[in-house]
This record gives structure tokens, C-alpha cells and sequence, in this order.
């Protein structure tokens, strides 16, 4: 089958403007595992770069390439590339309908979408809607609350101190992964965490949520005409910052062992089973607490864990997208070997002669894309091994043996 994948940030979604660095080398890993996974099931894949990227010639394994220098050309170049294939994958975050937008061009082009229905991102992307339906459900779920944008500053913080309390978090109502996303503690930072949320998330939409302390984790599924077949449990590395700082996926850990597993995966299954148009790989994002599962949000999408979860799966995520957008079953169950942990190491001024010792590393599955006006890179690591201990010392050693190509001819990080 000929494929097309289209990650938005690597792809050209952000053409003739400055790429969020952080979230370039989670995009780029994602493009680049799912285009070598398409390639292993025997599928010709074609892809969307950045033009800025291809100057690299990053390590990609794409029968082509097709090339987005600007935003205004952008348009031709996607309907060109959905002209020759068969079926399609996009890989964009839910915030300012992007994913929805993008999804459905697939649709409209008569080319088969291996995403998610338009009805089933929208619903799903929707964290105000997801509270309300896992509160029908009876699954634990933070506080929640959308703020009203005409209503003063003032007003929304009565608001989020009655329903919701102090201390909580701010997110937009749509965004992905932790863009716009802050901790508040009280009234004073409030207003500063909403102007986070339009900076970096549009003006879709404002929630308040409770804070929920525990260990934040995710579940990978397999869906399919409402059913969800739960493949791990993965663990996360985030950062919840105050206003003034930046809120960040820093990598994780998959699969991840937990005493309540068996709890969330019944719980993710419930959930994603309760919305119709879900298909595919989907991610359900919670918090442990010591006895309770809570859901946090859906990701009706790859999320990141994927980057792991390819390389401890005996079944091929990419083919069983494919699978699940046709005629065939979800598998009965996915055996995992092995634990994979994955890190995003901030890189301060790469250097173009390391460039081919970057790629040299296996490890390295994202280079660090040294792009104009950035002074920080972020590259992606991850180490596999038999045991979290062992793949924790193994992902220690690549980010020891980065550092060295890195130090180079330059001072020390």
C-alpha cells in the first residue's frame, strides 16, 4: 500500500516560521519510527519534511519526500502527495483544530485515513467533555471547569476557587501535550497562566482542573468501531511549571509496572470505548494516586510513548493502524519484550560537523535540528533493556556518549 504520513511540526506546519525545538524532536522521532514501521510491514511510505530539515538529510527511510518550503505552498504540496498514495496517516496536536483539519483533507481527497473520524477527534480532543463524560461514567476525574472569556479576571478566578480550588491547573480545551499549560497555586497567577494559554495554545478555549498529586502515566489502545484493546501502561516525565516557567514532556518509560494497572487500563478501556469515531492508536493520559486511578485526557492520536512502545511490541503498531482501518480485528492481546526508556536532552548550539556522528547514534532517534535563531536543540534518546534498572543505566550512557560529540570543540554544557 502506498502511505502518506504528515507530522505537523517536522512537515512544514510551521514553514516560514520559528519550530518549536521541544516539540520538533518528539514530532520527528514519531515520523521516523512510524515511516520505518509502514516500510517493515512492506508499504511504499511518502512523507511531508520541512525544508529547513532536509538540508540535514536526517536519517529517514521514506521512498519520498516531498519537500514544504512555505506556508503558502504548502497547500499544493499535501495535495500533490495525497494525489499518489492510497492511505494516510497524520500526526498533529488537537489544539486550533489542526488534527481535525488536517484529518479531514484526508477524507476529502477519497484517500484512506488511518486517524481517528473528524467526530471522534473532536469529541475526544475536548477535556471540558471528557470530564463530563467520565463523570457519567464514574471514573475519578480532577475538577473541572471551562472559564468563561468574556468574564474578567476576577471573575474566572471566583470561578476556579468555588468549583475547582486552589492549588489547580490552567490548560487550554484542546491543547496537546503541555503547551499552554501551567500551576497555579493561588489567585496572583492566575492571570499570567492565562495569558500562557493564548500564547501558546490560540484562544479555543480556557479549563480549570483540579491538581491532582501522584505519578502521571498514560495507556497506549488499539481501537476499533468501539472497541479498545489496552497494549501498555507507560510512564511519564513531566514538569508542571508555575506561570513563569515552562511546562514540559521531558520522555518516559514503556511499558511501566504499577500495582493499578490492570485499574487503568479497565478504566482507559471504559472510556475510550464510551466515544464513537475513535480508531486506531490512542492515548489515555491519568494520575496514580496511592489507591485511585484519575483520567486526566484523551489523546485521539500517536502520543510519544509510541517512540517506546515500537521497540518493546512483537506486533507492528503502523500495520495494525492499517488493520484497523479496514476489514481486519484487533489482535486478542500485544506481548511485550523488554522495557524502553526514552529522555529529550537539550542541546545548547549544536554544531554542523557532529551532525554525522549524531546520526551515527542508534540510540539518537531524533537529532538535535540546529535551526536558525535557536540557541537550544532538543535531541531524543532512548535505551531498551531487559529490566527498567538495565534500560535506565543504558539511556545514562547515550547521554554520556552525546555529550562527548557535543564537547567537540566547544566548552563544556
Amino acid at each position: 500500500m502506498r502511505i502518506l504520513i504528515y507530522e505537523h511540526v517536522s512537515g512544514g506546519g510551521y514553514a516560514d516560521q520559528p519550530t518549536p525545538p521541544s516539540l520538533l524532536c518528539e514530532g520527528y522521532a514519531m515520523l521516523r519510527g512510524l515511516t520505518t514501521d509502514f516500510k517493515a510491514a512492506g508499504h511504499q511510505v511518502t512523507v511531508l519534511l520541512d525544508s529547513r530539515l532536509a538540508a540535514f538529510n536526517p536519517p529517514l527511510q521514506a521512498d519520498k519526500t516531498s519537500i514544504v518550503s512555505s506556508l503558502d505552498g504548502f497547500e499544493q504540496t499535501i495535495e500533490n502527495a495525497l494525489s499518489s498514495v492510497e492511505a494516510a496517516y497524520v500526526i498533529a496536536p488537537e489544539s486550533e483544530g489542526v488534527l481535525n483539519y488536517m484529518t479531514k483533507r484526508v477524507t476529502a481527497s477519497g484517500v484512506l485515513t488511518l486517524n481517528c473520524s473528524s467526530e471522534g477527534i473532536v469529541k475526544a480532543s475536548d477535556k471540558a467533555a471528557v470530564a463530563e463524560k467520565a463523570k457519567r461514567l464514574g471514573l475519578n476525574f480532577p475538577k473541572t471547569i471551562q472559564l468563561n472569556p468574556a468574564e474578567s479576571v476576577e471573575a474566572k478566578a471566583e470561578a476556579v476557587d468555588a468549583s475547582v480550588g486552589f492549588p489547580a491547573v490552567i490548560k487550554p480545551v484542546d491543547g496537546a501535550g503541555c503547551s499552554g499549560l501551567s500551576g497555579v497555586q493561588d489567585v496572583s497567577e492566575l492571570a499570567d497562566a492565562l495569558e500562557n494559554v493564548l500564547a501558546d495554545a490560540g484562544s479555543s478555549g480556557v479549563c480549570a482542573q483540579e491538581f491532582v498529586g501522584g505519578i502521571p502515566a498514560s495507556v497506549s489502545l488499539l481501537c476499533k468501531k468501539g472497541q479498545a484493546l489496552p497494549v501498555s501502561l507507560n510512564l511519564q516525565d513531566l514538569t508542571l511549571a508555575p506561570p513563569d516557567g515552562v511546562s514540559s514532556y521531558n520522555g518516559g518509560m514503556v511499558p511501566f509496572e504499577f500495582p493499578l494497572k490492570q485499574e487503568a487500563f479497565a478504566v482507559a478501556k471504559r472510556l475510550v470505548e464510551s466515544f464513537s469515531g475513535l480508531q486506531g492508536y490512542v492515548g489515555v493520559d491519568i494520575v496514580f494516586t496511592k489507591d485511585k486511578v484519575f483520567v486526566m485526557e484523551v489523546n485521539p492520536r500517536l502520543t510519544t510513548s509510541y517512540v517506546g512502545l515500537r521497540k518493546v511490541s512483537k506486533l507492528n503498531i503502523a500495520q495494525a493502524l492499517i488493520d484497523a482501518a479496514t476489514d481486519k480485528q484487533l489482535p486478542s492481546n500485544v506481548e511485550l519484550t523488554g522495557v524502553c526508556c526514552f529522555s529529550k536532552v537539550p542541546i545548547a548550539r549544536p554544531i554542523l560537523f557532529a551532525w554525522q556522528n549524531f546520526c551515527a547514534m542508534e540510540s539518537l532517534v531524533s537529532p538535535p535540528f540546529s535551526l536558525f535563531g535557536q540557541e537550544i536543540s532538543y535531541g531524543l534518546l532512548l535505551s531498551c533493556g531487559t529490566t527498567a534498572e538495565n534500560a535506565l543505566h543504558k539511556l545514562h550512557d547515550e547521554k554520556e556518549q552525546l555529550k562527548r560529540i557535543w564537547e567537540k570543540g566547544q566548552q563544556l554544557w
